[in-house]
């Protein structure tokens, strides 16, 4: 080749040079010129194409890169998954790798800079000089509470000891609670910062609240809504006005991790969402079946585990009662009793007590009614009883009759004499089989008191009773037993 013609070709290699543009001046990276930047705009800047919100639309039309800059941008940072935020994640830490991406340079960068510049959110809280926007402060608290020390220490990059201390004083309420804890300092403040994006976008995706089919949820009745949606029983569903083809598919599709995933769920729609939130306010959680169990059981756990019992403080039903002792009704429209088993006999097992906002009408309870009872099994001032206080799970209800307590003072003038009541007691036998004695007014010129004192003598009293010349039998039940057995 002739020397004229290296130089024509030499000419040619310059003059091509001379017309490429700035972008095309950008293509292999690694030059950003004299963009001069602080730290606060660097960290700005880095913080933007860092953010999970930052995307090729964005870069492209919005901050005006060159497409091959934005699509390399977002390309190395997203890794190979091309999923952000996720494990091969590669976001920059300095703008010298950013600046290394091919096609970006100084225009780009420029463009980077006056787009942050421009739209940039002012500090809210600054620690230990390093400045937060209130939206980062929020994700580096959230993020710091649920991390673990490897989390902190190999994602976020923190020095060891500063994620261990972290994790140790964790839960913190603000970022500047952060910066006394030890080797906690400005590095260690933003790395976590340029970490915050990240965990703004797990909060995203954790967030329970919004607008499905129409019905808009805050935070908290979105998680009320979730667990309903989750533990409710087809009978409250049902109660809560969501009709059986949506009941049914709640229930199928169980568990639900958010409401946006329900509302999707084809058949179920804005009226089944309305359904759910108006059951947000009297949500009192998940019905739990009573436990069915006899009194002598609940007696034996009250003796024998005492509070360690299974059903210590748990909803119980008793299969069967019988009230042992004359209802008390309190001045504030509650009333209480003693309850035995059945097979026990006339015995005080556990205390019964219905309180007045129970609302149950209980104009029936008297002593020796055989009942059922729901409530919950507690101790109240050393006493062991059955708390009956809520009107949607509790119950009271009469199996059979016993006999009217305030019959005693009909019964008392009934029988005036020994002649007119021979017996000194009624012997009933209840359906189910259980015997039981009314105890009603002795004379002491019954048979039955022969050879004890003198009858005649109105001196003679048994059992402290304060009515001359006759006695309860229930102050001297052994001997009215004695007696009952040889007639």
């Amino acid at each position: 080749m002739s020397r004229l013609h290296i130089v024509a070709i030499l000419m040619l290699a310059v003059g091509a040079l001379g017309c490429l543009s700035s972008t095309d001046d950008e293509q292999l990276g690694g030059s950003h010129g004299t963009l001069d930047l602080t730290e606060s705009e660097e960290t700005a800047l880095l913080a933007f194409v860092n953010d999970a919100a930052t995307d090729l639309v964005m870069l492209d039309d919005e901050v005006g890169l060159n497409s091959r800059a934005a699509k390399n941008i977002i390309t190395q940072r997203n890794g190979l998954d091309g999923v952000y935020p996720s494990a091969d994640d590669h976001p920059y830490d300095t703008l010298a790798e950013l600046d290394a991406v091919p096609y970006v340079g100084p225009a780009a960068l420029t463009l980077l800079h006056e787009y942050v510049n421009g739209n940039q959110a002012p500090a809210d809280i600054t620690v230990e000089g390093v400045d937060f926007t209130q939206e980062q402060a929020d994700a580096v608290v959230w993020g710091v509470n649920q991390a673990t020390v490897a989390e902190l220490d190999d994602e976020v990059g923190l020095d060891s000891r500063a994620a261990k201390n972290l994790v140790a004083a964790a839960p913190f309420a603000s970022v500047a609670e952060m910066g006394p804890i030890g080797y906690v300092g400005v590095t260690a403040l933003k790395k976590l910062r340029s970490h915050a994006s990240t965990w703004q976008s797990e909060m995203d995706a954790n967030k329970l609240g919004g607008t499905f089919d129409g019905v808009t949820f805050d935070e908290a009745s979105a998680a009320v809504a979730l667990e309903i949606a989750n533990v409710a029983s087809a009978e409250q569903l049902a109660d809560g006005g969501i009709t059986t083809s949506p009941r049914n598919k709640i229930i199928a599709g169980r568990p639900w991790a958010n409401l946006a995933s329900l509302s999707a769920t084809s058949g179920i729609g804005p009226a089944t969402m309305k359904a759910l939130a108006g059951m947000v306010a009297d949500w009192k959680g998940a019905t739990v079946p009573a436990a069915v169990v006899t009194v002598q059981t609940l007696a034996d756990e009250v003796a024998n585990n005492g509070e360690q019992s299974q059903y210590f403080d748990k909803l119980v039903t008793t299969s069967r009662a019988i009230i042992t002792t004359k209802p008390k009704t309190y001045s504030n429209g509650a009333m209480s009793f003693f309850i035995a088993d059945p097979a026990a006999g006339n015995v005080e097992q556990l205390k019964v007590y219905v309180a007045a906002g129970a609302g149950l009408n209980l104009a029936f309870a008297s002593l020796f009614d055989d009942v059922n009872i729901t409530g919950k099994l507690t101790i109240y001032n050393g006493t062991w009883e059955i708390l009956v206080d809520a009107t949607d799970s509790h119950a009271l209800g009469l199996n059979k009759s016993g006999v009217a307590y305030t019959d005693y003072a009909t019964l008392l003038d009934a029988w005036s004499s020994t002649a007119a009541n021979p017996e000194g007691a009624v012997l009933l036998k209840s359906a189910f089989g259980y015997m039981y004695k009314v105890p009603l007014p002795l004379f002491k010129d019954h048979p039955m008191y022969d050879n004890l004192p003198d009858p005649s003598d109105p001196s003679a009293v048994y059992g402290g009773n304060d009515h001359p010349g006759q006695l309860w039998c229930g102050d001297q039940q052994s001997v009215l037993d004695d007696w009952l057995a040889a007639q």
